[in-house]
């Protein structure tokens, strides 16, 4: 699909030039920078002021070792991106105020990137290269690797070259031929020289994720702005091409991203980056827009909003969210979609999403797109869209609410394997929210450590099964793998009734002595309810099943209900007393990025567990909107 586009505009000569590239505005047209917004003018004023008069980062190698000796990613991280975003709020202050006085310290900051050891951080380099004196240096069996944060910052200076290599050429040329000979080093020959990084998805069988969008995306900014030679940046472009086809097989017509809602901004949304990079560089005539893979693709974030900044929020996700409006904006004009463009609209004027302007690490091309394109008076007055019910077939997951608002009950439900990118052993979690605020939730994700992304995730208690609302059975929880997967999933919603079904027994060791364990719910509209069924045959019996569930505010339990609170009103659960003895436990979620999400210091764990197992049987639960506590 998209390799089979870039090929035709290969040689259909239809990629301009590097000379006559010409996205957006450098510093020397002065039209659309001094346009912007005092809002805008004045964040990055104050954000260049700071750098200026304060030493960027040091980066010691002892920062670098931590990720092995104890495992902290955060340390060397945060300073190497503090060096990323000064230099882009120095740029881009340039380009606004075009004085000058930002160009010693671009200078001073692009001399110090260009001599770090390696622009791939210790948690990428680590593993890659096990043994810990060399993962310290970059060039251990192949020239150089690439990863995420290597690629970003490859683009980044592409960019600083694009938008203001004249101001620096004045002061001297060395600068932009040190930049040139990096990314030829860095990125452009490692790109070329192989194809078995596993990310690019071409000479391995390992399956790629966001970092194939991520990191093509970025790839494909320095060759159109910085590769100079016409042959080897045709070259560059085709196997970006192909590599990004890779990631395109694994998403299904519906659009759906298994790596949850988050991960859509550097998945799905950096594929939209690729087609605006092509669609620019070939003056629209690559376009892409109209296929329904693509809206499918850019609608996701939509479909998988709850209300408010809540997004269903099944794999390594947090419980809020901020998607980046304009770059749905721009991906909707392109596309003649009113309902996409609505909703980002909406998400805009609301400030529910990313801010157009920033200093963000991330995506360099869509920041100087989001900041150059902003126009407040484009942007409507309608009510954002939500859709009644969805299904993503091919990733499992469904949601349907009571009415086309976030008023009422809203549930969403997932099948699937646990072998999902960014996967947590969840197969048959569902979440319940009241009124767009969350009773029944998906705890989220911690912030990484070196366990995240190793043998150990599933030590983690936020990747367990025990801490998501599935079922504990006979002491077993769900095991991680592929055979670990849904069975007979399915959803329907005839307008009255909307049903998810799930048979989840795979899920578990076949030493938990399940022979089915079926899953469904059922919203109905009319009695404004929520009813969960689970039936289930096992093969033993020794401790039975527990079924755990899952929110941030205090549960009361009493005369065979469970009432959450919620922010504005409250969900009333109720069982029977003769099936179930409940208990609750408290978690702490002092972890930063849980903190970030859900704004309080414990989560709790209602258990609800069988008081006289038995190997084959039926329960249900009744939910119910009901007045706060």
């Amino acid at each position: 699909m998209f390799y089979a586009a870039v090929l035709k505009a290969i040689r259909e000569n239809a990629i301009s030039p590097k000379e006559r590239f010409h996205p957006f505005p450098t510093i020397d047209e002065r039209g659309k920078w001094e346009a912007l917004s005092a809002e805008a003018k004045s964040y990055y004023a104050s954000y260049a002021k700071s750098a200026r008069e304060r030493t960027f980062p040091i980066l010691p190698a002892r920062a670098y070792m931590r990720y092995l000796t104890d495992g902290n990613r955060s340390e060397y991280e945060e300073m190497y991106f503090e060096r990323r975003r000064m230099l882009f709020a120095l740029v881009i202050d340039e380009c606004i105020q075009n004085r000058g006085e930002n160009l010693t310290a671009v200078i001073d900051l692009i001399w110090a990137i260009a001599e770090e050891s390696s622009w791939v951080i210790p948690a990428h380099n680590c593993i890659h290269n096990k043994d810990f004196p060399e993962s310290l240096l970059p060039e251990i069996n192949k020239d150089t690797y690439i990863d995420l944060f290597s690629a970003e910052t490859g683009s980044l200076l592409s960019w600083c070259m694009y938008l203001i290599q004249n101001r620096l050429d004045e002061k001297t040329d060395i600068i932009s031929r040190r930049v040139s000979l990096e990314i030829d080093k860095r990125i452009f020959t490692p790109y070329l020289a192989y194809s078995d990084f596993w990310w690019m998805g071409l000479d391995t069988d390992r399956a790629v994720n966001n970092w194939n969008p991520w990191i093509n995306e970025n790839v494909l900014a320095c060759a159109l702005t910085m590769e100079k030679d016409e042959t080897r940046r045709n070259k560059i472009i085709e196997k970006v091409g192909k590599s990004v086809d890779s990631f395109l097989k694994i998403y299904a017509p519906d659009g759906g991203c298994d790596e949850g809602p988050s991960y859509f901004n550097v998945a799905g949304g950096s594929y939209l980056d690729c087609l605006d990079l092509m669609y620019r560089a070939t003056d629209g005539k690559m376009n892409l827009y109209s296929l329904e893979f693509t809206k499918n693709m850019a609608l996701y974030i939509m479909n998988a909003h709850i209300g408010h900044q809540y997004y269903i929020n099944f794999a390594d996700a947090p419980g809020k969210l901020s998607p980046d409006g304009m770059l749905l904006l721009r991906a909707a004009k392109r596309m003649n979609e009113p309902v996409l463009r609505n909703f980002a609209s909406s998400l805009l004027k609301s400030g529910d999403s990313a801010k157009y302007y920033g200093v963000d690490y991330n995506v360099i091309h869509r920041r100087i797109a989001n900041l150059l394109e902003f126009d407040a008076s484009e942007l409507t007055e309608d009510e954002r869209p939500l859709p009644r019910s969805h299904a993503f077939f091919g990733i499992q997951v469904c949601s349907a609410r009571e009415d086309a608002s976030v008023r009422g009950l809203f549930f969403a439900a997932k099948g699937g394997t646990n072998e999902e990118s960014h996967n947590h052993n969840d197969i048959g979690n569902f979440i319940v929210y009241v009124n767009g605020h969350p009773a029944l939730m998906d705890i989220g994700v911690e912030t990484y450590s070196r366990k995240t992304f190793s043998s150990e995730r599933y030590d983690i208690w936020a990747m367990q099964s025990g801490y998501h609302n599935t079922a504990i059975i006979n002491g077993f929880d769900q095991l991680p793998g592929k055979t670990h997967a849904a069975k007979d999933f399915s959803f329907t919603d005839d307008g009255e009734k909307a049903t998810y079904h799930a048979d989840i027994a795979l899920a578990y060791s076949e030493n938990a002595g399940i022979a089915r364990y079926a899953r469904t719910i059922i919203l109905n509209r009319t009695l404004k309810s929520l009813t969960l069924t689970d039936q289930y045959k096992l093969s033993y019996v020794s401790e039975g099943i527990t079924l755990p569930l899952i929110s941030i505010a205090k549960p009361i339990t009493e005369n065979g209900k469970i009432t959450i609170p919620t922010k504005d009103s409250a969900l009333e659960i109720t069982f029977d007393e003769s099936i179930f003895l409940v208990t609750v436990e408290e978690h702490d979620m002092s972890d930063a990025k849980l903190q970030a999400s859900w704004k309080t210091d414990k989560a709790y764990r209602t258990l609800l567990k069988q008081v006289h197992p038995d190997a084959e049987g039926s329960f249900a639960f009744i939910m119910k909107q009901t007045s706060k506590a």
